[in-house]
C-alpha cells in the first residue's frame, strides 16, 4: 500500500512592526492631527526624545515654538547646537526673553535676534508671526532696554514678517527716545509685509507713521483681565496719541485695550484748540481707512452729584464705512449707567456719528434711570438716530432700578435674552430670568417673599461642597454656621440692639473673638446665619459655643463660600473686617435656584407681574435685619 506523502512547508516568522514602522505609515493629514493631539496635551518636548522618527515627524508638522532665551539655552544658540532648521512648517515664534542684569547672558537687543542669525534663509523667510515678551525682574537700567537698532537687526533676519506683537515690552524694557523710536520704526518699514503690530502704550508710538503704507492692524494695551498694571500708566488718548494715529492710511482695525476714554485734562492745551484727546478727540480724527475700532476692557469716569468720579468699565466695537460709524456693538459691565454718559459726552458730539447709524446692539446694559431718571435724554437721543436696534442680551436691573427702567428698556432694547437683577444680597449678587424658550417647568404661583427666604435657608445645611461655582472655597471645615429652632427663631426677630447683645453673649463664650466675624438676622426664615473667622477650628469652636447658648446648629458647606469673588472683569470683592461676606455668599448661593425656579414656573403670569415680584423679593433681601459685626 502506498504511503502518502507529506509535503511540509516552513512558516515564515512575521516581521515585528515598531513605532517606527507606524509613524511611517501615517498619511499627512494623520500625522498633523497626532501632532496636534500632542501639543493639546503638552508632550511635545517629551515626544521628541522618544525616536528620531517621531522626533523628525513632530519637527516637521510643529508652526509655532515658545523659546525662551535664558542662560541656560544662550550657550546652545551661541554654539549651534540649537536650531530652527528642523522644523520645516514654522511660521509662529514667541520668544521670552530674560531680563535679567545680574546673569551675563547679553543685553536684551542682543537676545532679540540670537535665535535667527545662524539661521539658513529658507527657515526665517518661513517665519510670519512673532510675539516678543519679557520674564524676570525688570530691570530699570537703560542697558536692558530694547534699542530701536536691534529691529534693523530684526527685519532683515525676518524679512517675511506679516505681524509683531510688541505689547509684552513695558517702557522699561523698549527705549522710547525719539531717536529710538525712529530708528525702530524706520528698520521695520523695510518689512515690506509687516501688517499688524501690538504695542503696550502710547508712548511707543512716535514715528510708527513710517509704517503707513502697510500697517493693516495696530493693537494698542495691555491685555490682563484682572488686576491694574502699575508699571504703564500712560494708557490716556492724549493728543499725540491720535496725531500719530490719524496720519496711518492704510490702518483698518485699531484695538485700544485697558485705555481711559475720556481726555486727560492735564494733557489739554488751550493754545492749540484744534488738538483734542479722549475717545472723542479720537472719533472726531479718525485713520482715513479705519473699518473697526475695538474698546476691550476700557474705562470712563461718571462724574456723580458729589464732584467725585466712578470708573466705570465698559467694552465696545465700531465698525465705519468712509469716516462714519455704520454700527455700534456697546457693553457696560458697571454698577453706575455709563451709556448716558458715553452718549452724552462722546457718541451725540463726535463727527464720525452721523445724522443716522444703521445698527445699535447694546449687549448689556445697566438700566438704572433710563425710563425718567436725568440720564435718559442722551440714551433716547442716541435711539432715535438708529434705523435698527438689535435686542439686548441682558438687561440688568441695578439697586436704584425700578420696574418702569425694567419695561422701558424691555420695548426700547429688547426683548433681551435674559434680565439680570442684582442687590441680593449685595450690590455684586445677581440672579438672572432667561425670557427665551427655555424647558417647561410645571405651572405655580409666585410665593411670597418671606415663603422664598424659608425655602432658601432649607437648602443651605443640604448643599453639596463645591457647588457654588467660580470662587469657590472648596474642601474643609464650614465658614458659615445656620442657628434655626425655637431659640434661633427668637434671636432673629430681636430689634438691633437686643441682637447685638445676643451675638455679644455667644461670643463671650469664645476663647478668641476673632472666632466669629458676625451674625445675619434672617427674620422671616426664623434662622440667623453665623460667620466664622478663619483660624483653624474656628467653626467647630463657634458651634460648641452656640449649642451651649440653646442654639440649635447645622454647618453650610464651605463649597458655597468663596474665598474672594470675581465682580465683571475688573474687580474683586473679598472679605473685609466688619462687613459682611461669607454669610451673604451663602444666603446668595441660596436663593438663586429658589427665585430661578419660582421664576420659570410662573410663564403664565405676564412680564409685568413676574418683575414685579422678583423686585419685592429683593426689596424684602434688602430690608433684612444690618449685619452684626464682633
Amino acid at each position: 500500500m502506498a504511503s502518502r506523502s507529506r509535503r511540509t512547508t516552513k512558516s515564515t516568522p512575521a516581521k515585528a512592526v515598531g513605532l517606527t514602522d507606524v509613524l511611517r505609515a501615517l498619511s499627512a493629514d494623520a500625522a498633523l492631527s497626532l501632532v496636534e493631539h500632542l501639543a493639546a496635551a503638552g508632550c511635545l518636548p517629551a515626544a521628541r526624545l522618544t525616536c528620531r522618527c517621531l522626533r523628525q515627524l513632530v519637527d516637521g508638522d510643529v508652526q509655532e515654538l515658545k523659546l525662551k532665551v535664558e542662560w541656560d539655552s544662550v550657550p546652545l544658540w551661541l554654539e549651534g547646537k540649537a536650531s530652527l532648521s528642523h522644523f520645516t512648517r514654522l511660521s509662529t515664534v514667541t520668544l521670552e526673553l530674560l531680563d535679567d542684569k545680574d546673569e551675563e547672558t547679553g543685553s536684551l537687543s542682543s537676545l532679540l535676534t540670537l535665535p535667527f542669525v545662524k539661521e539658513p534663509l529658507a527657515t526665517r523667510q518661513g517665519i510670519d508671526t512673532l510675539t516678543v515678551t519679557i520674564w524676570g525682574a525688570p530691570s530699570q537700567h537703560p542697558a536692558a532696554a530694547i534699542s530701536g537698532p536691534a529691529f534693523l537687526g530684526l527685519a532683515a533676519l525676518l524679512p517675511r514678517l506679516e505681524s509683531l506683537d510688541l505689547s509684552g515690552l513695558s517702557t522699561a524694557s523698549l527705549e522710547c527716545g525719539p531717536a529710538d523710536l525712529h530708528v525702530m520704526y524706520q528698520g521695520l518699514s523695510g518689512l515690506p509685509c509687516l501688517e499688524e503690530l501690538a504695542l503696550r502704550t502710547p508712548s511707543h508710538l512716535p514715528g510708527v507713521q513710517a509704517l503707513a503704507n502697510t500697517l493693516i492692524t495696530l493693537r494698542l494695551g495691555v491685555n490682563n483681565k484682572f488686576g491694574n498694571d502699575n508699571e504703564d500708566c500712560d494708557t490716556w488718548i492724549d493728543p499725540a496719541t491720535v496725531q500719530a494715529l490719524v496720519q496711518l492710511t492704510s490702518l483698518r482695525c485699531l484695538w485700544l485695550t485697558r485705555f481711559a476714554l475720556e481726555e486727560d485734562e492735564d494733557e489739554v492745551d488751550e493754545d492749540e484748540p484744534g488738538a483734542a484727546g479722549g475717545l472723542l478727540g479720537l472719533l472726531c480724527h479718525l485713520p482715513p481707512a479705519l473699518e473697526v475700532l475695538c474698546l476691550p476692557q476700557c474705562r470712563l469716569d461718571v462724574w456723580e452729584l458729589e464732584g467725585t468720579a466712578a470708573v466705570q468699565h465698559f467694552e465696545g466695537n465700531s465698525y465705519l464705512r468712509q469716516g462714519r460709524i455704520t454700527a455700534l456693538e456697546l457693553s457696560s459691565l458697571s454698577e453706575a449707567p455709563v451709556l448716558p454718559t458715553l452718549a452724552r459726552d462722546v457718541l451725540l458730539r463726535c463727527s464720525a456719528l452721523g445724522p443716522r447709524l444703521e445698527r445699535l446692539h447694546l449687549t448689556s446694559v445697566l438700566v438704572d434711570g433710563l425710563r425718567a431718571g436725568e440720564d435718559c435724554e442722551p440714551v433716547r437721543a442716541l435711539l432715535q438716530r438708529c434705523d435698527r436696534v438689535e435686542p439686548a442680551k441682558e438687561l440688568r436691573a441695578g439697586p436704584a432700578c425700578s420696574l418702569e427702567d425694567l419695561l422701558w428698556a424691555h420695548e426700547a432694547l429688547g426683548p433681551p435674552s435674559l434680565i439680570s437683577l442684582y442687590g441680593l444680597p449685595a450690590e455684586w449678587h445677581s440672579i438672572s430670568f432667561y425670557l427665551g424658550n427655555g424647558p417647561q417647568a410645571a405651572q405655580a404661583p409666585l410665593p411670597d417673599p418671606a415663603t422664598v427666604l424659608q425655602k432658601a435657608v432649607q437648602r443651605l445645611p443640604s448643599a453639596q461642597p463645591g457647588t457654588a461655582g467660580r470662587g469657590a472655597g472648596g474642601q474643609g471645615p464650614s465658614r458659615v454656621l445656620l442657628l434655626h429652632g425655637p431659640a434661633a427663631g427668637k434671636l432673629a426677630r430681636r430689634k438691633p440692639a437686643n441682637l447685638a447683645k445676643g451675638v455679644a453673649a455667644l461670643s463671650s463664650r469664645l476663647a478668641d473673638p476673632a472666632l466669629l466675624r458676625g451674625a445675619q438676622a434672617l427674620p422671616p426664615a426664623a434662622a440667623v446665619l453665623l460667620e466664622c473667622g478663619e483660624a483653624e477650628g474656628a467653626a467647630a469652636a463657634v458651634e460648641r459655643a452656640a449649642r451651649a447658648e440653646g442654639y440649635e446648629v447645622a454647618r453650610v458647606p464651605r463649597g458655597v463660600t468663596p474665598i474672594t469673588r470675581d465682580v465683571h472683569y475688573l474687580r474683586a470683592v473679598a472679605q473685609q473686617p466688619g462687613q459682611p461676606f461669607t454669610s451673604h455668599e451663602a444666603l446668595a448661593w441660596a436663593l438663586r435656584p429658589v427665585v430661578e425656579e419660582a421664576w420659570a414656573a410662573a410663564t403664565h403670569l405676564s412680564l409685568r407681574q413676574r418683575l414685579e415680584w422678583a423686585l419685592r423679593v429683593r426689596k424684602a433681601v434688602a430690608g433684612l435685619p444690618a449685619f452684626v459685626a464682633c
